[in-house]
């Protein structure tokens, strides 16, 4: 009688878990389903939400294998959308700098004379080779940066460095290498505040400017609007030839990455 009772009881116990265990593997599949539905109702519309929930599901329901599956489809058909959008976003700044390009290449020329280490683009304006007088000029090397080539003359100032202030605003560069020959101090500044002064000065068109040459004495001058205009004119081709540039290469990259993705979706269709 005992025995038949215990019985009795370890299968009844066997029904409860069982039901149990349905029970919560059916609300965990329910769960999983809601956040697959809720990706595919918004990918098209908003792609990164769609991925977000994708990866929620992939994270908290890692067994739901049919819907894993679908899901892999589904994401890389998000990925095609969001490929879609970077092509039409790079080829749109790839037009449009390339228009600027184009638009400001006449009004510079290549500078590459005898015994020159290497050569630059310069704005007409602004001559070539600096030998003589008091000049600020900013140039574009092979690698499209900018750096500036400056020169005084009869002041014996010993200067090694500039500061260039404009509505307000200064921006110094680090000391630097200076040649002398003949009365003539010769100064060139590299690096990334030569792009940031010639930024600072095409953003300020309408007010003037000053250099500063900083040595054992300093001496300052104005910028004329004439040098002003090629400055700006420098900074804005430069600019555009380093967005030009990377957008053709992101441009054959990011054509790539999508028929790849092509391919994926195909493989993965159910």
């Amino acid at each position: 009688m005992l025995r038949e009772c215990l019985i009795k009881a370890f299968a009844a116990l066997l029904v409860i878990i069982t039901i149990g265990s349905c029970t919560s593997q059916n609300k965990s599949d329910n769960n999983a389903r809601e956040l697959f539905e809720e990706a595919n109702a918004c990918y098209r519309a908003n792609p990164d939400s769609a991925l977000h929930l994708l990866d929620a599901l992939k994270k908290k329901y890692p067994d739901s294998v049919s819907l894993q599956r679908s899901a892999l489809h589904l994401r890389t058909q998000i990925n095609d959308i969001v490929l879609s959008r970077e092509i039409v976003e790079n080829d749109s700044i790839l037009a449009s700098e390339s228009s600027i390009k184009q638009q400001l290449s006449s009004k510079f020329k290549w500078v590459d004379e005898k015994d020159m280490v290497e050569g630059f683009w310069v704005e007409n304006r602004l001559g070539g080779i600096l030998e003589q007088g008091t000049a600020f000029q900013p140039r574009i090397d092979n690698g499209n940066n900018i750096y500036i080539a400056t020169i005084v003359s009869g002041k014996n100032l010993g200067y090694n460095a500039i500061t260039v202030s404009c509505n307000g605003n200064s921006i110094s560069t680090p000391r630097a290498q200076s040649y002398s020959f003949g009365g003539h101090e010769l100064v060139t500044f590299h690096g990334t505040v030569c792009d940031s002064i010639c930024k600072m000065l095409a953003d300020n068109m309408n007010v003037g400017a000053t250099v500063t040459f900083v040595g054992k004495r300093s001496y300052t001058i104005s910028l004329s609007p004439e040098v002003r205009s090629a400055i700006e004119n420098t900074y804005r081709y430069c600019r555009a030839s380093k967005l030009v540039h990377h957008a053709t290469g992101l441009q054959i990259y990011l054509k790539e990455k999508r028929k790849i993705n092509q391919k994926q979706i195909e493989k993965t269709k159910l």
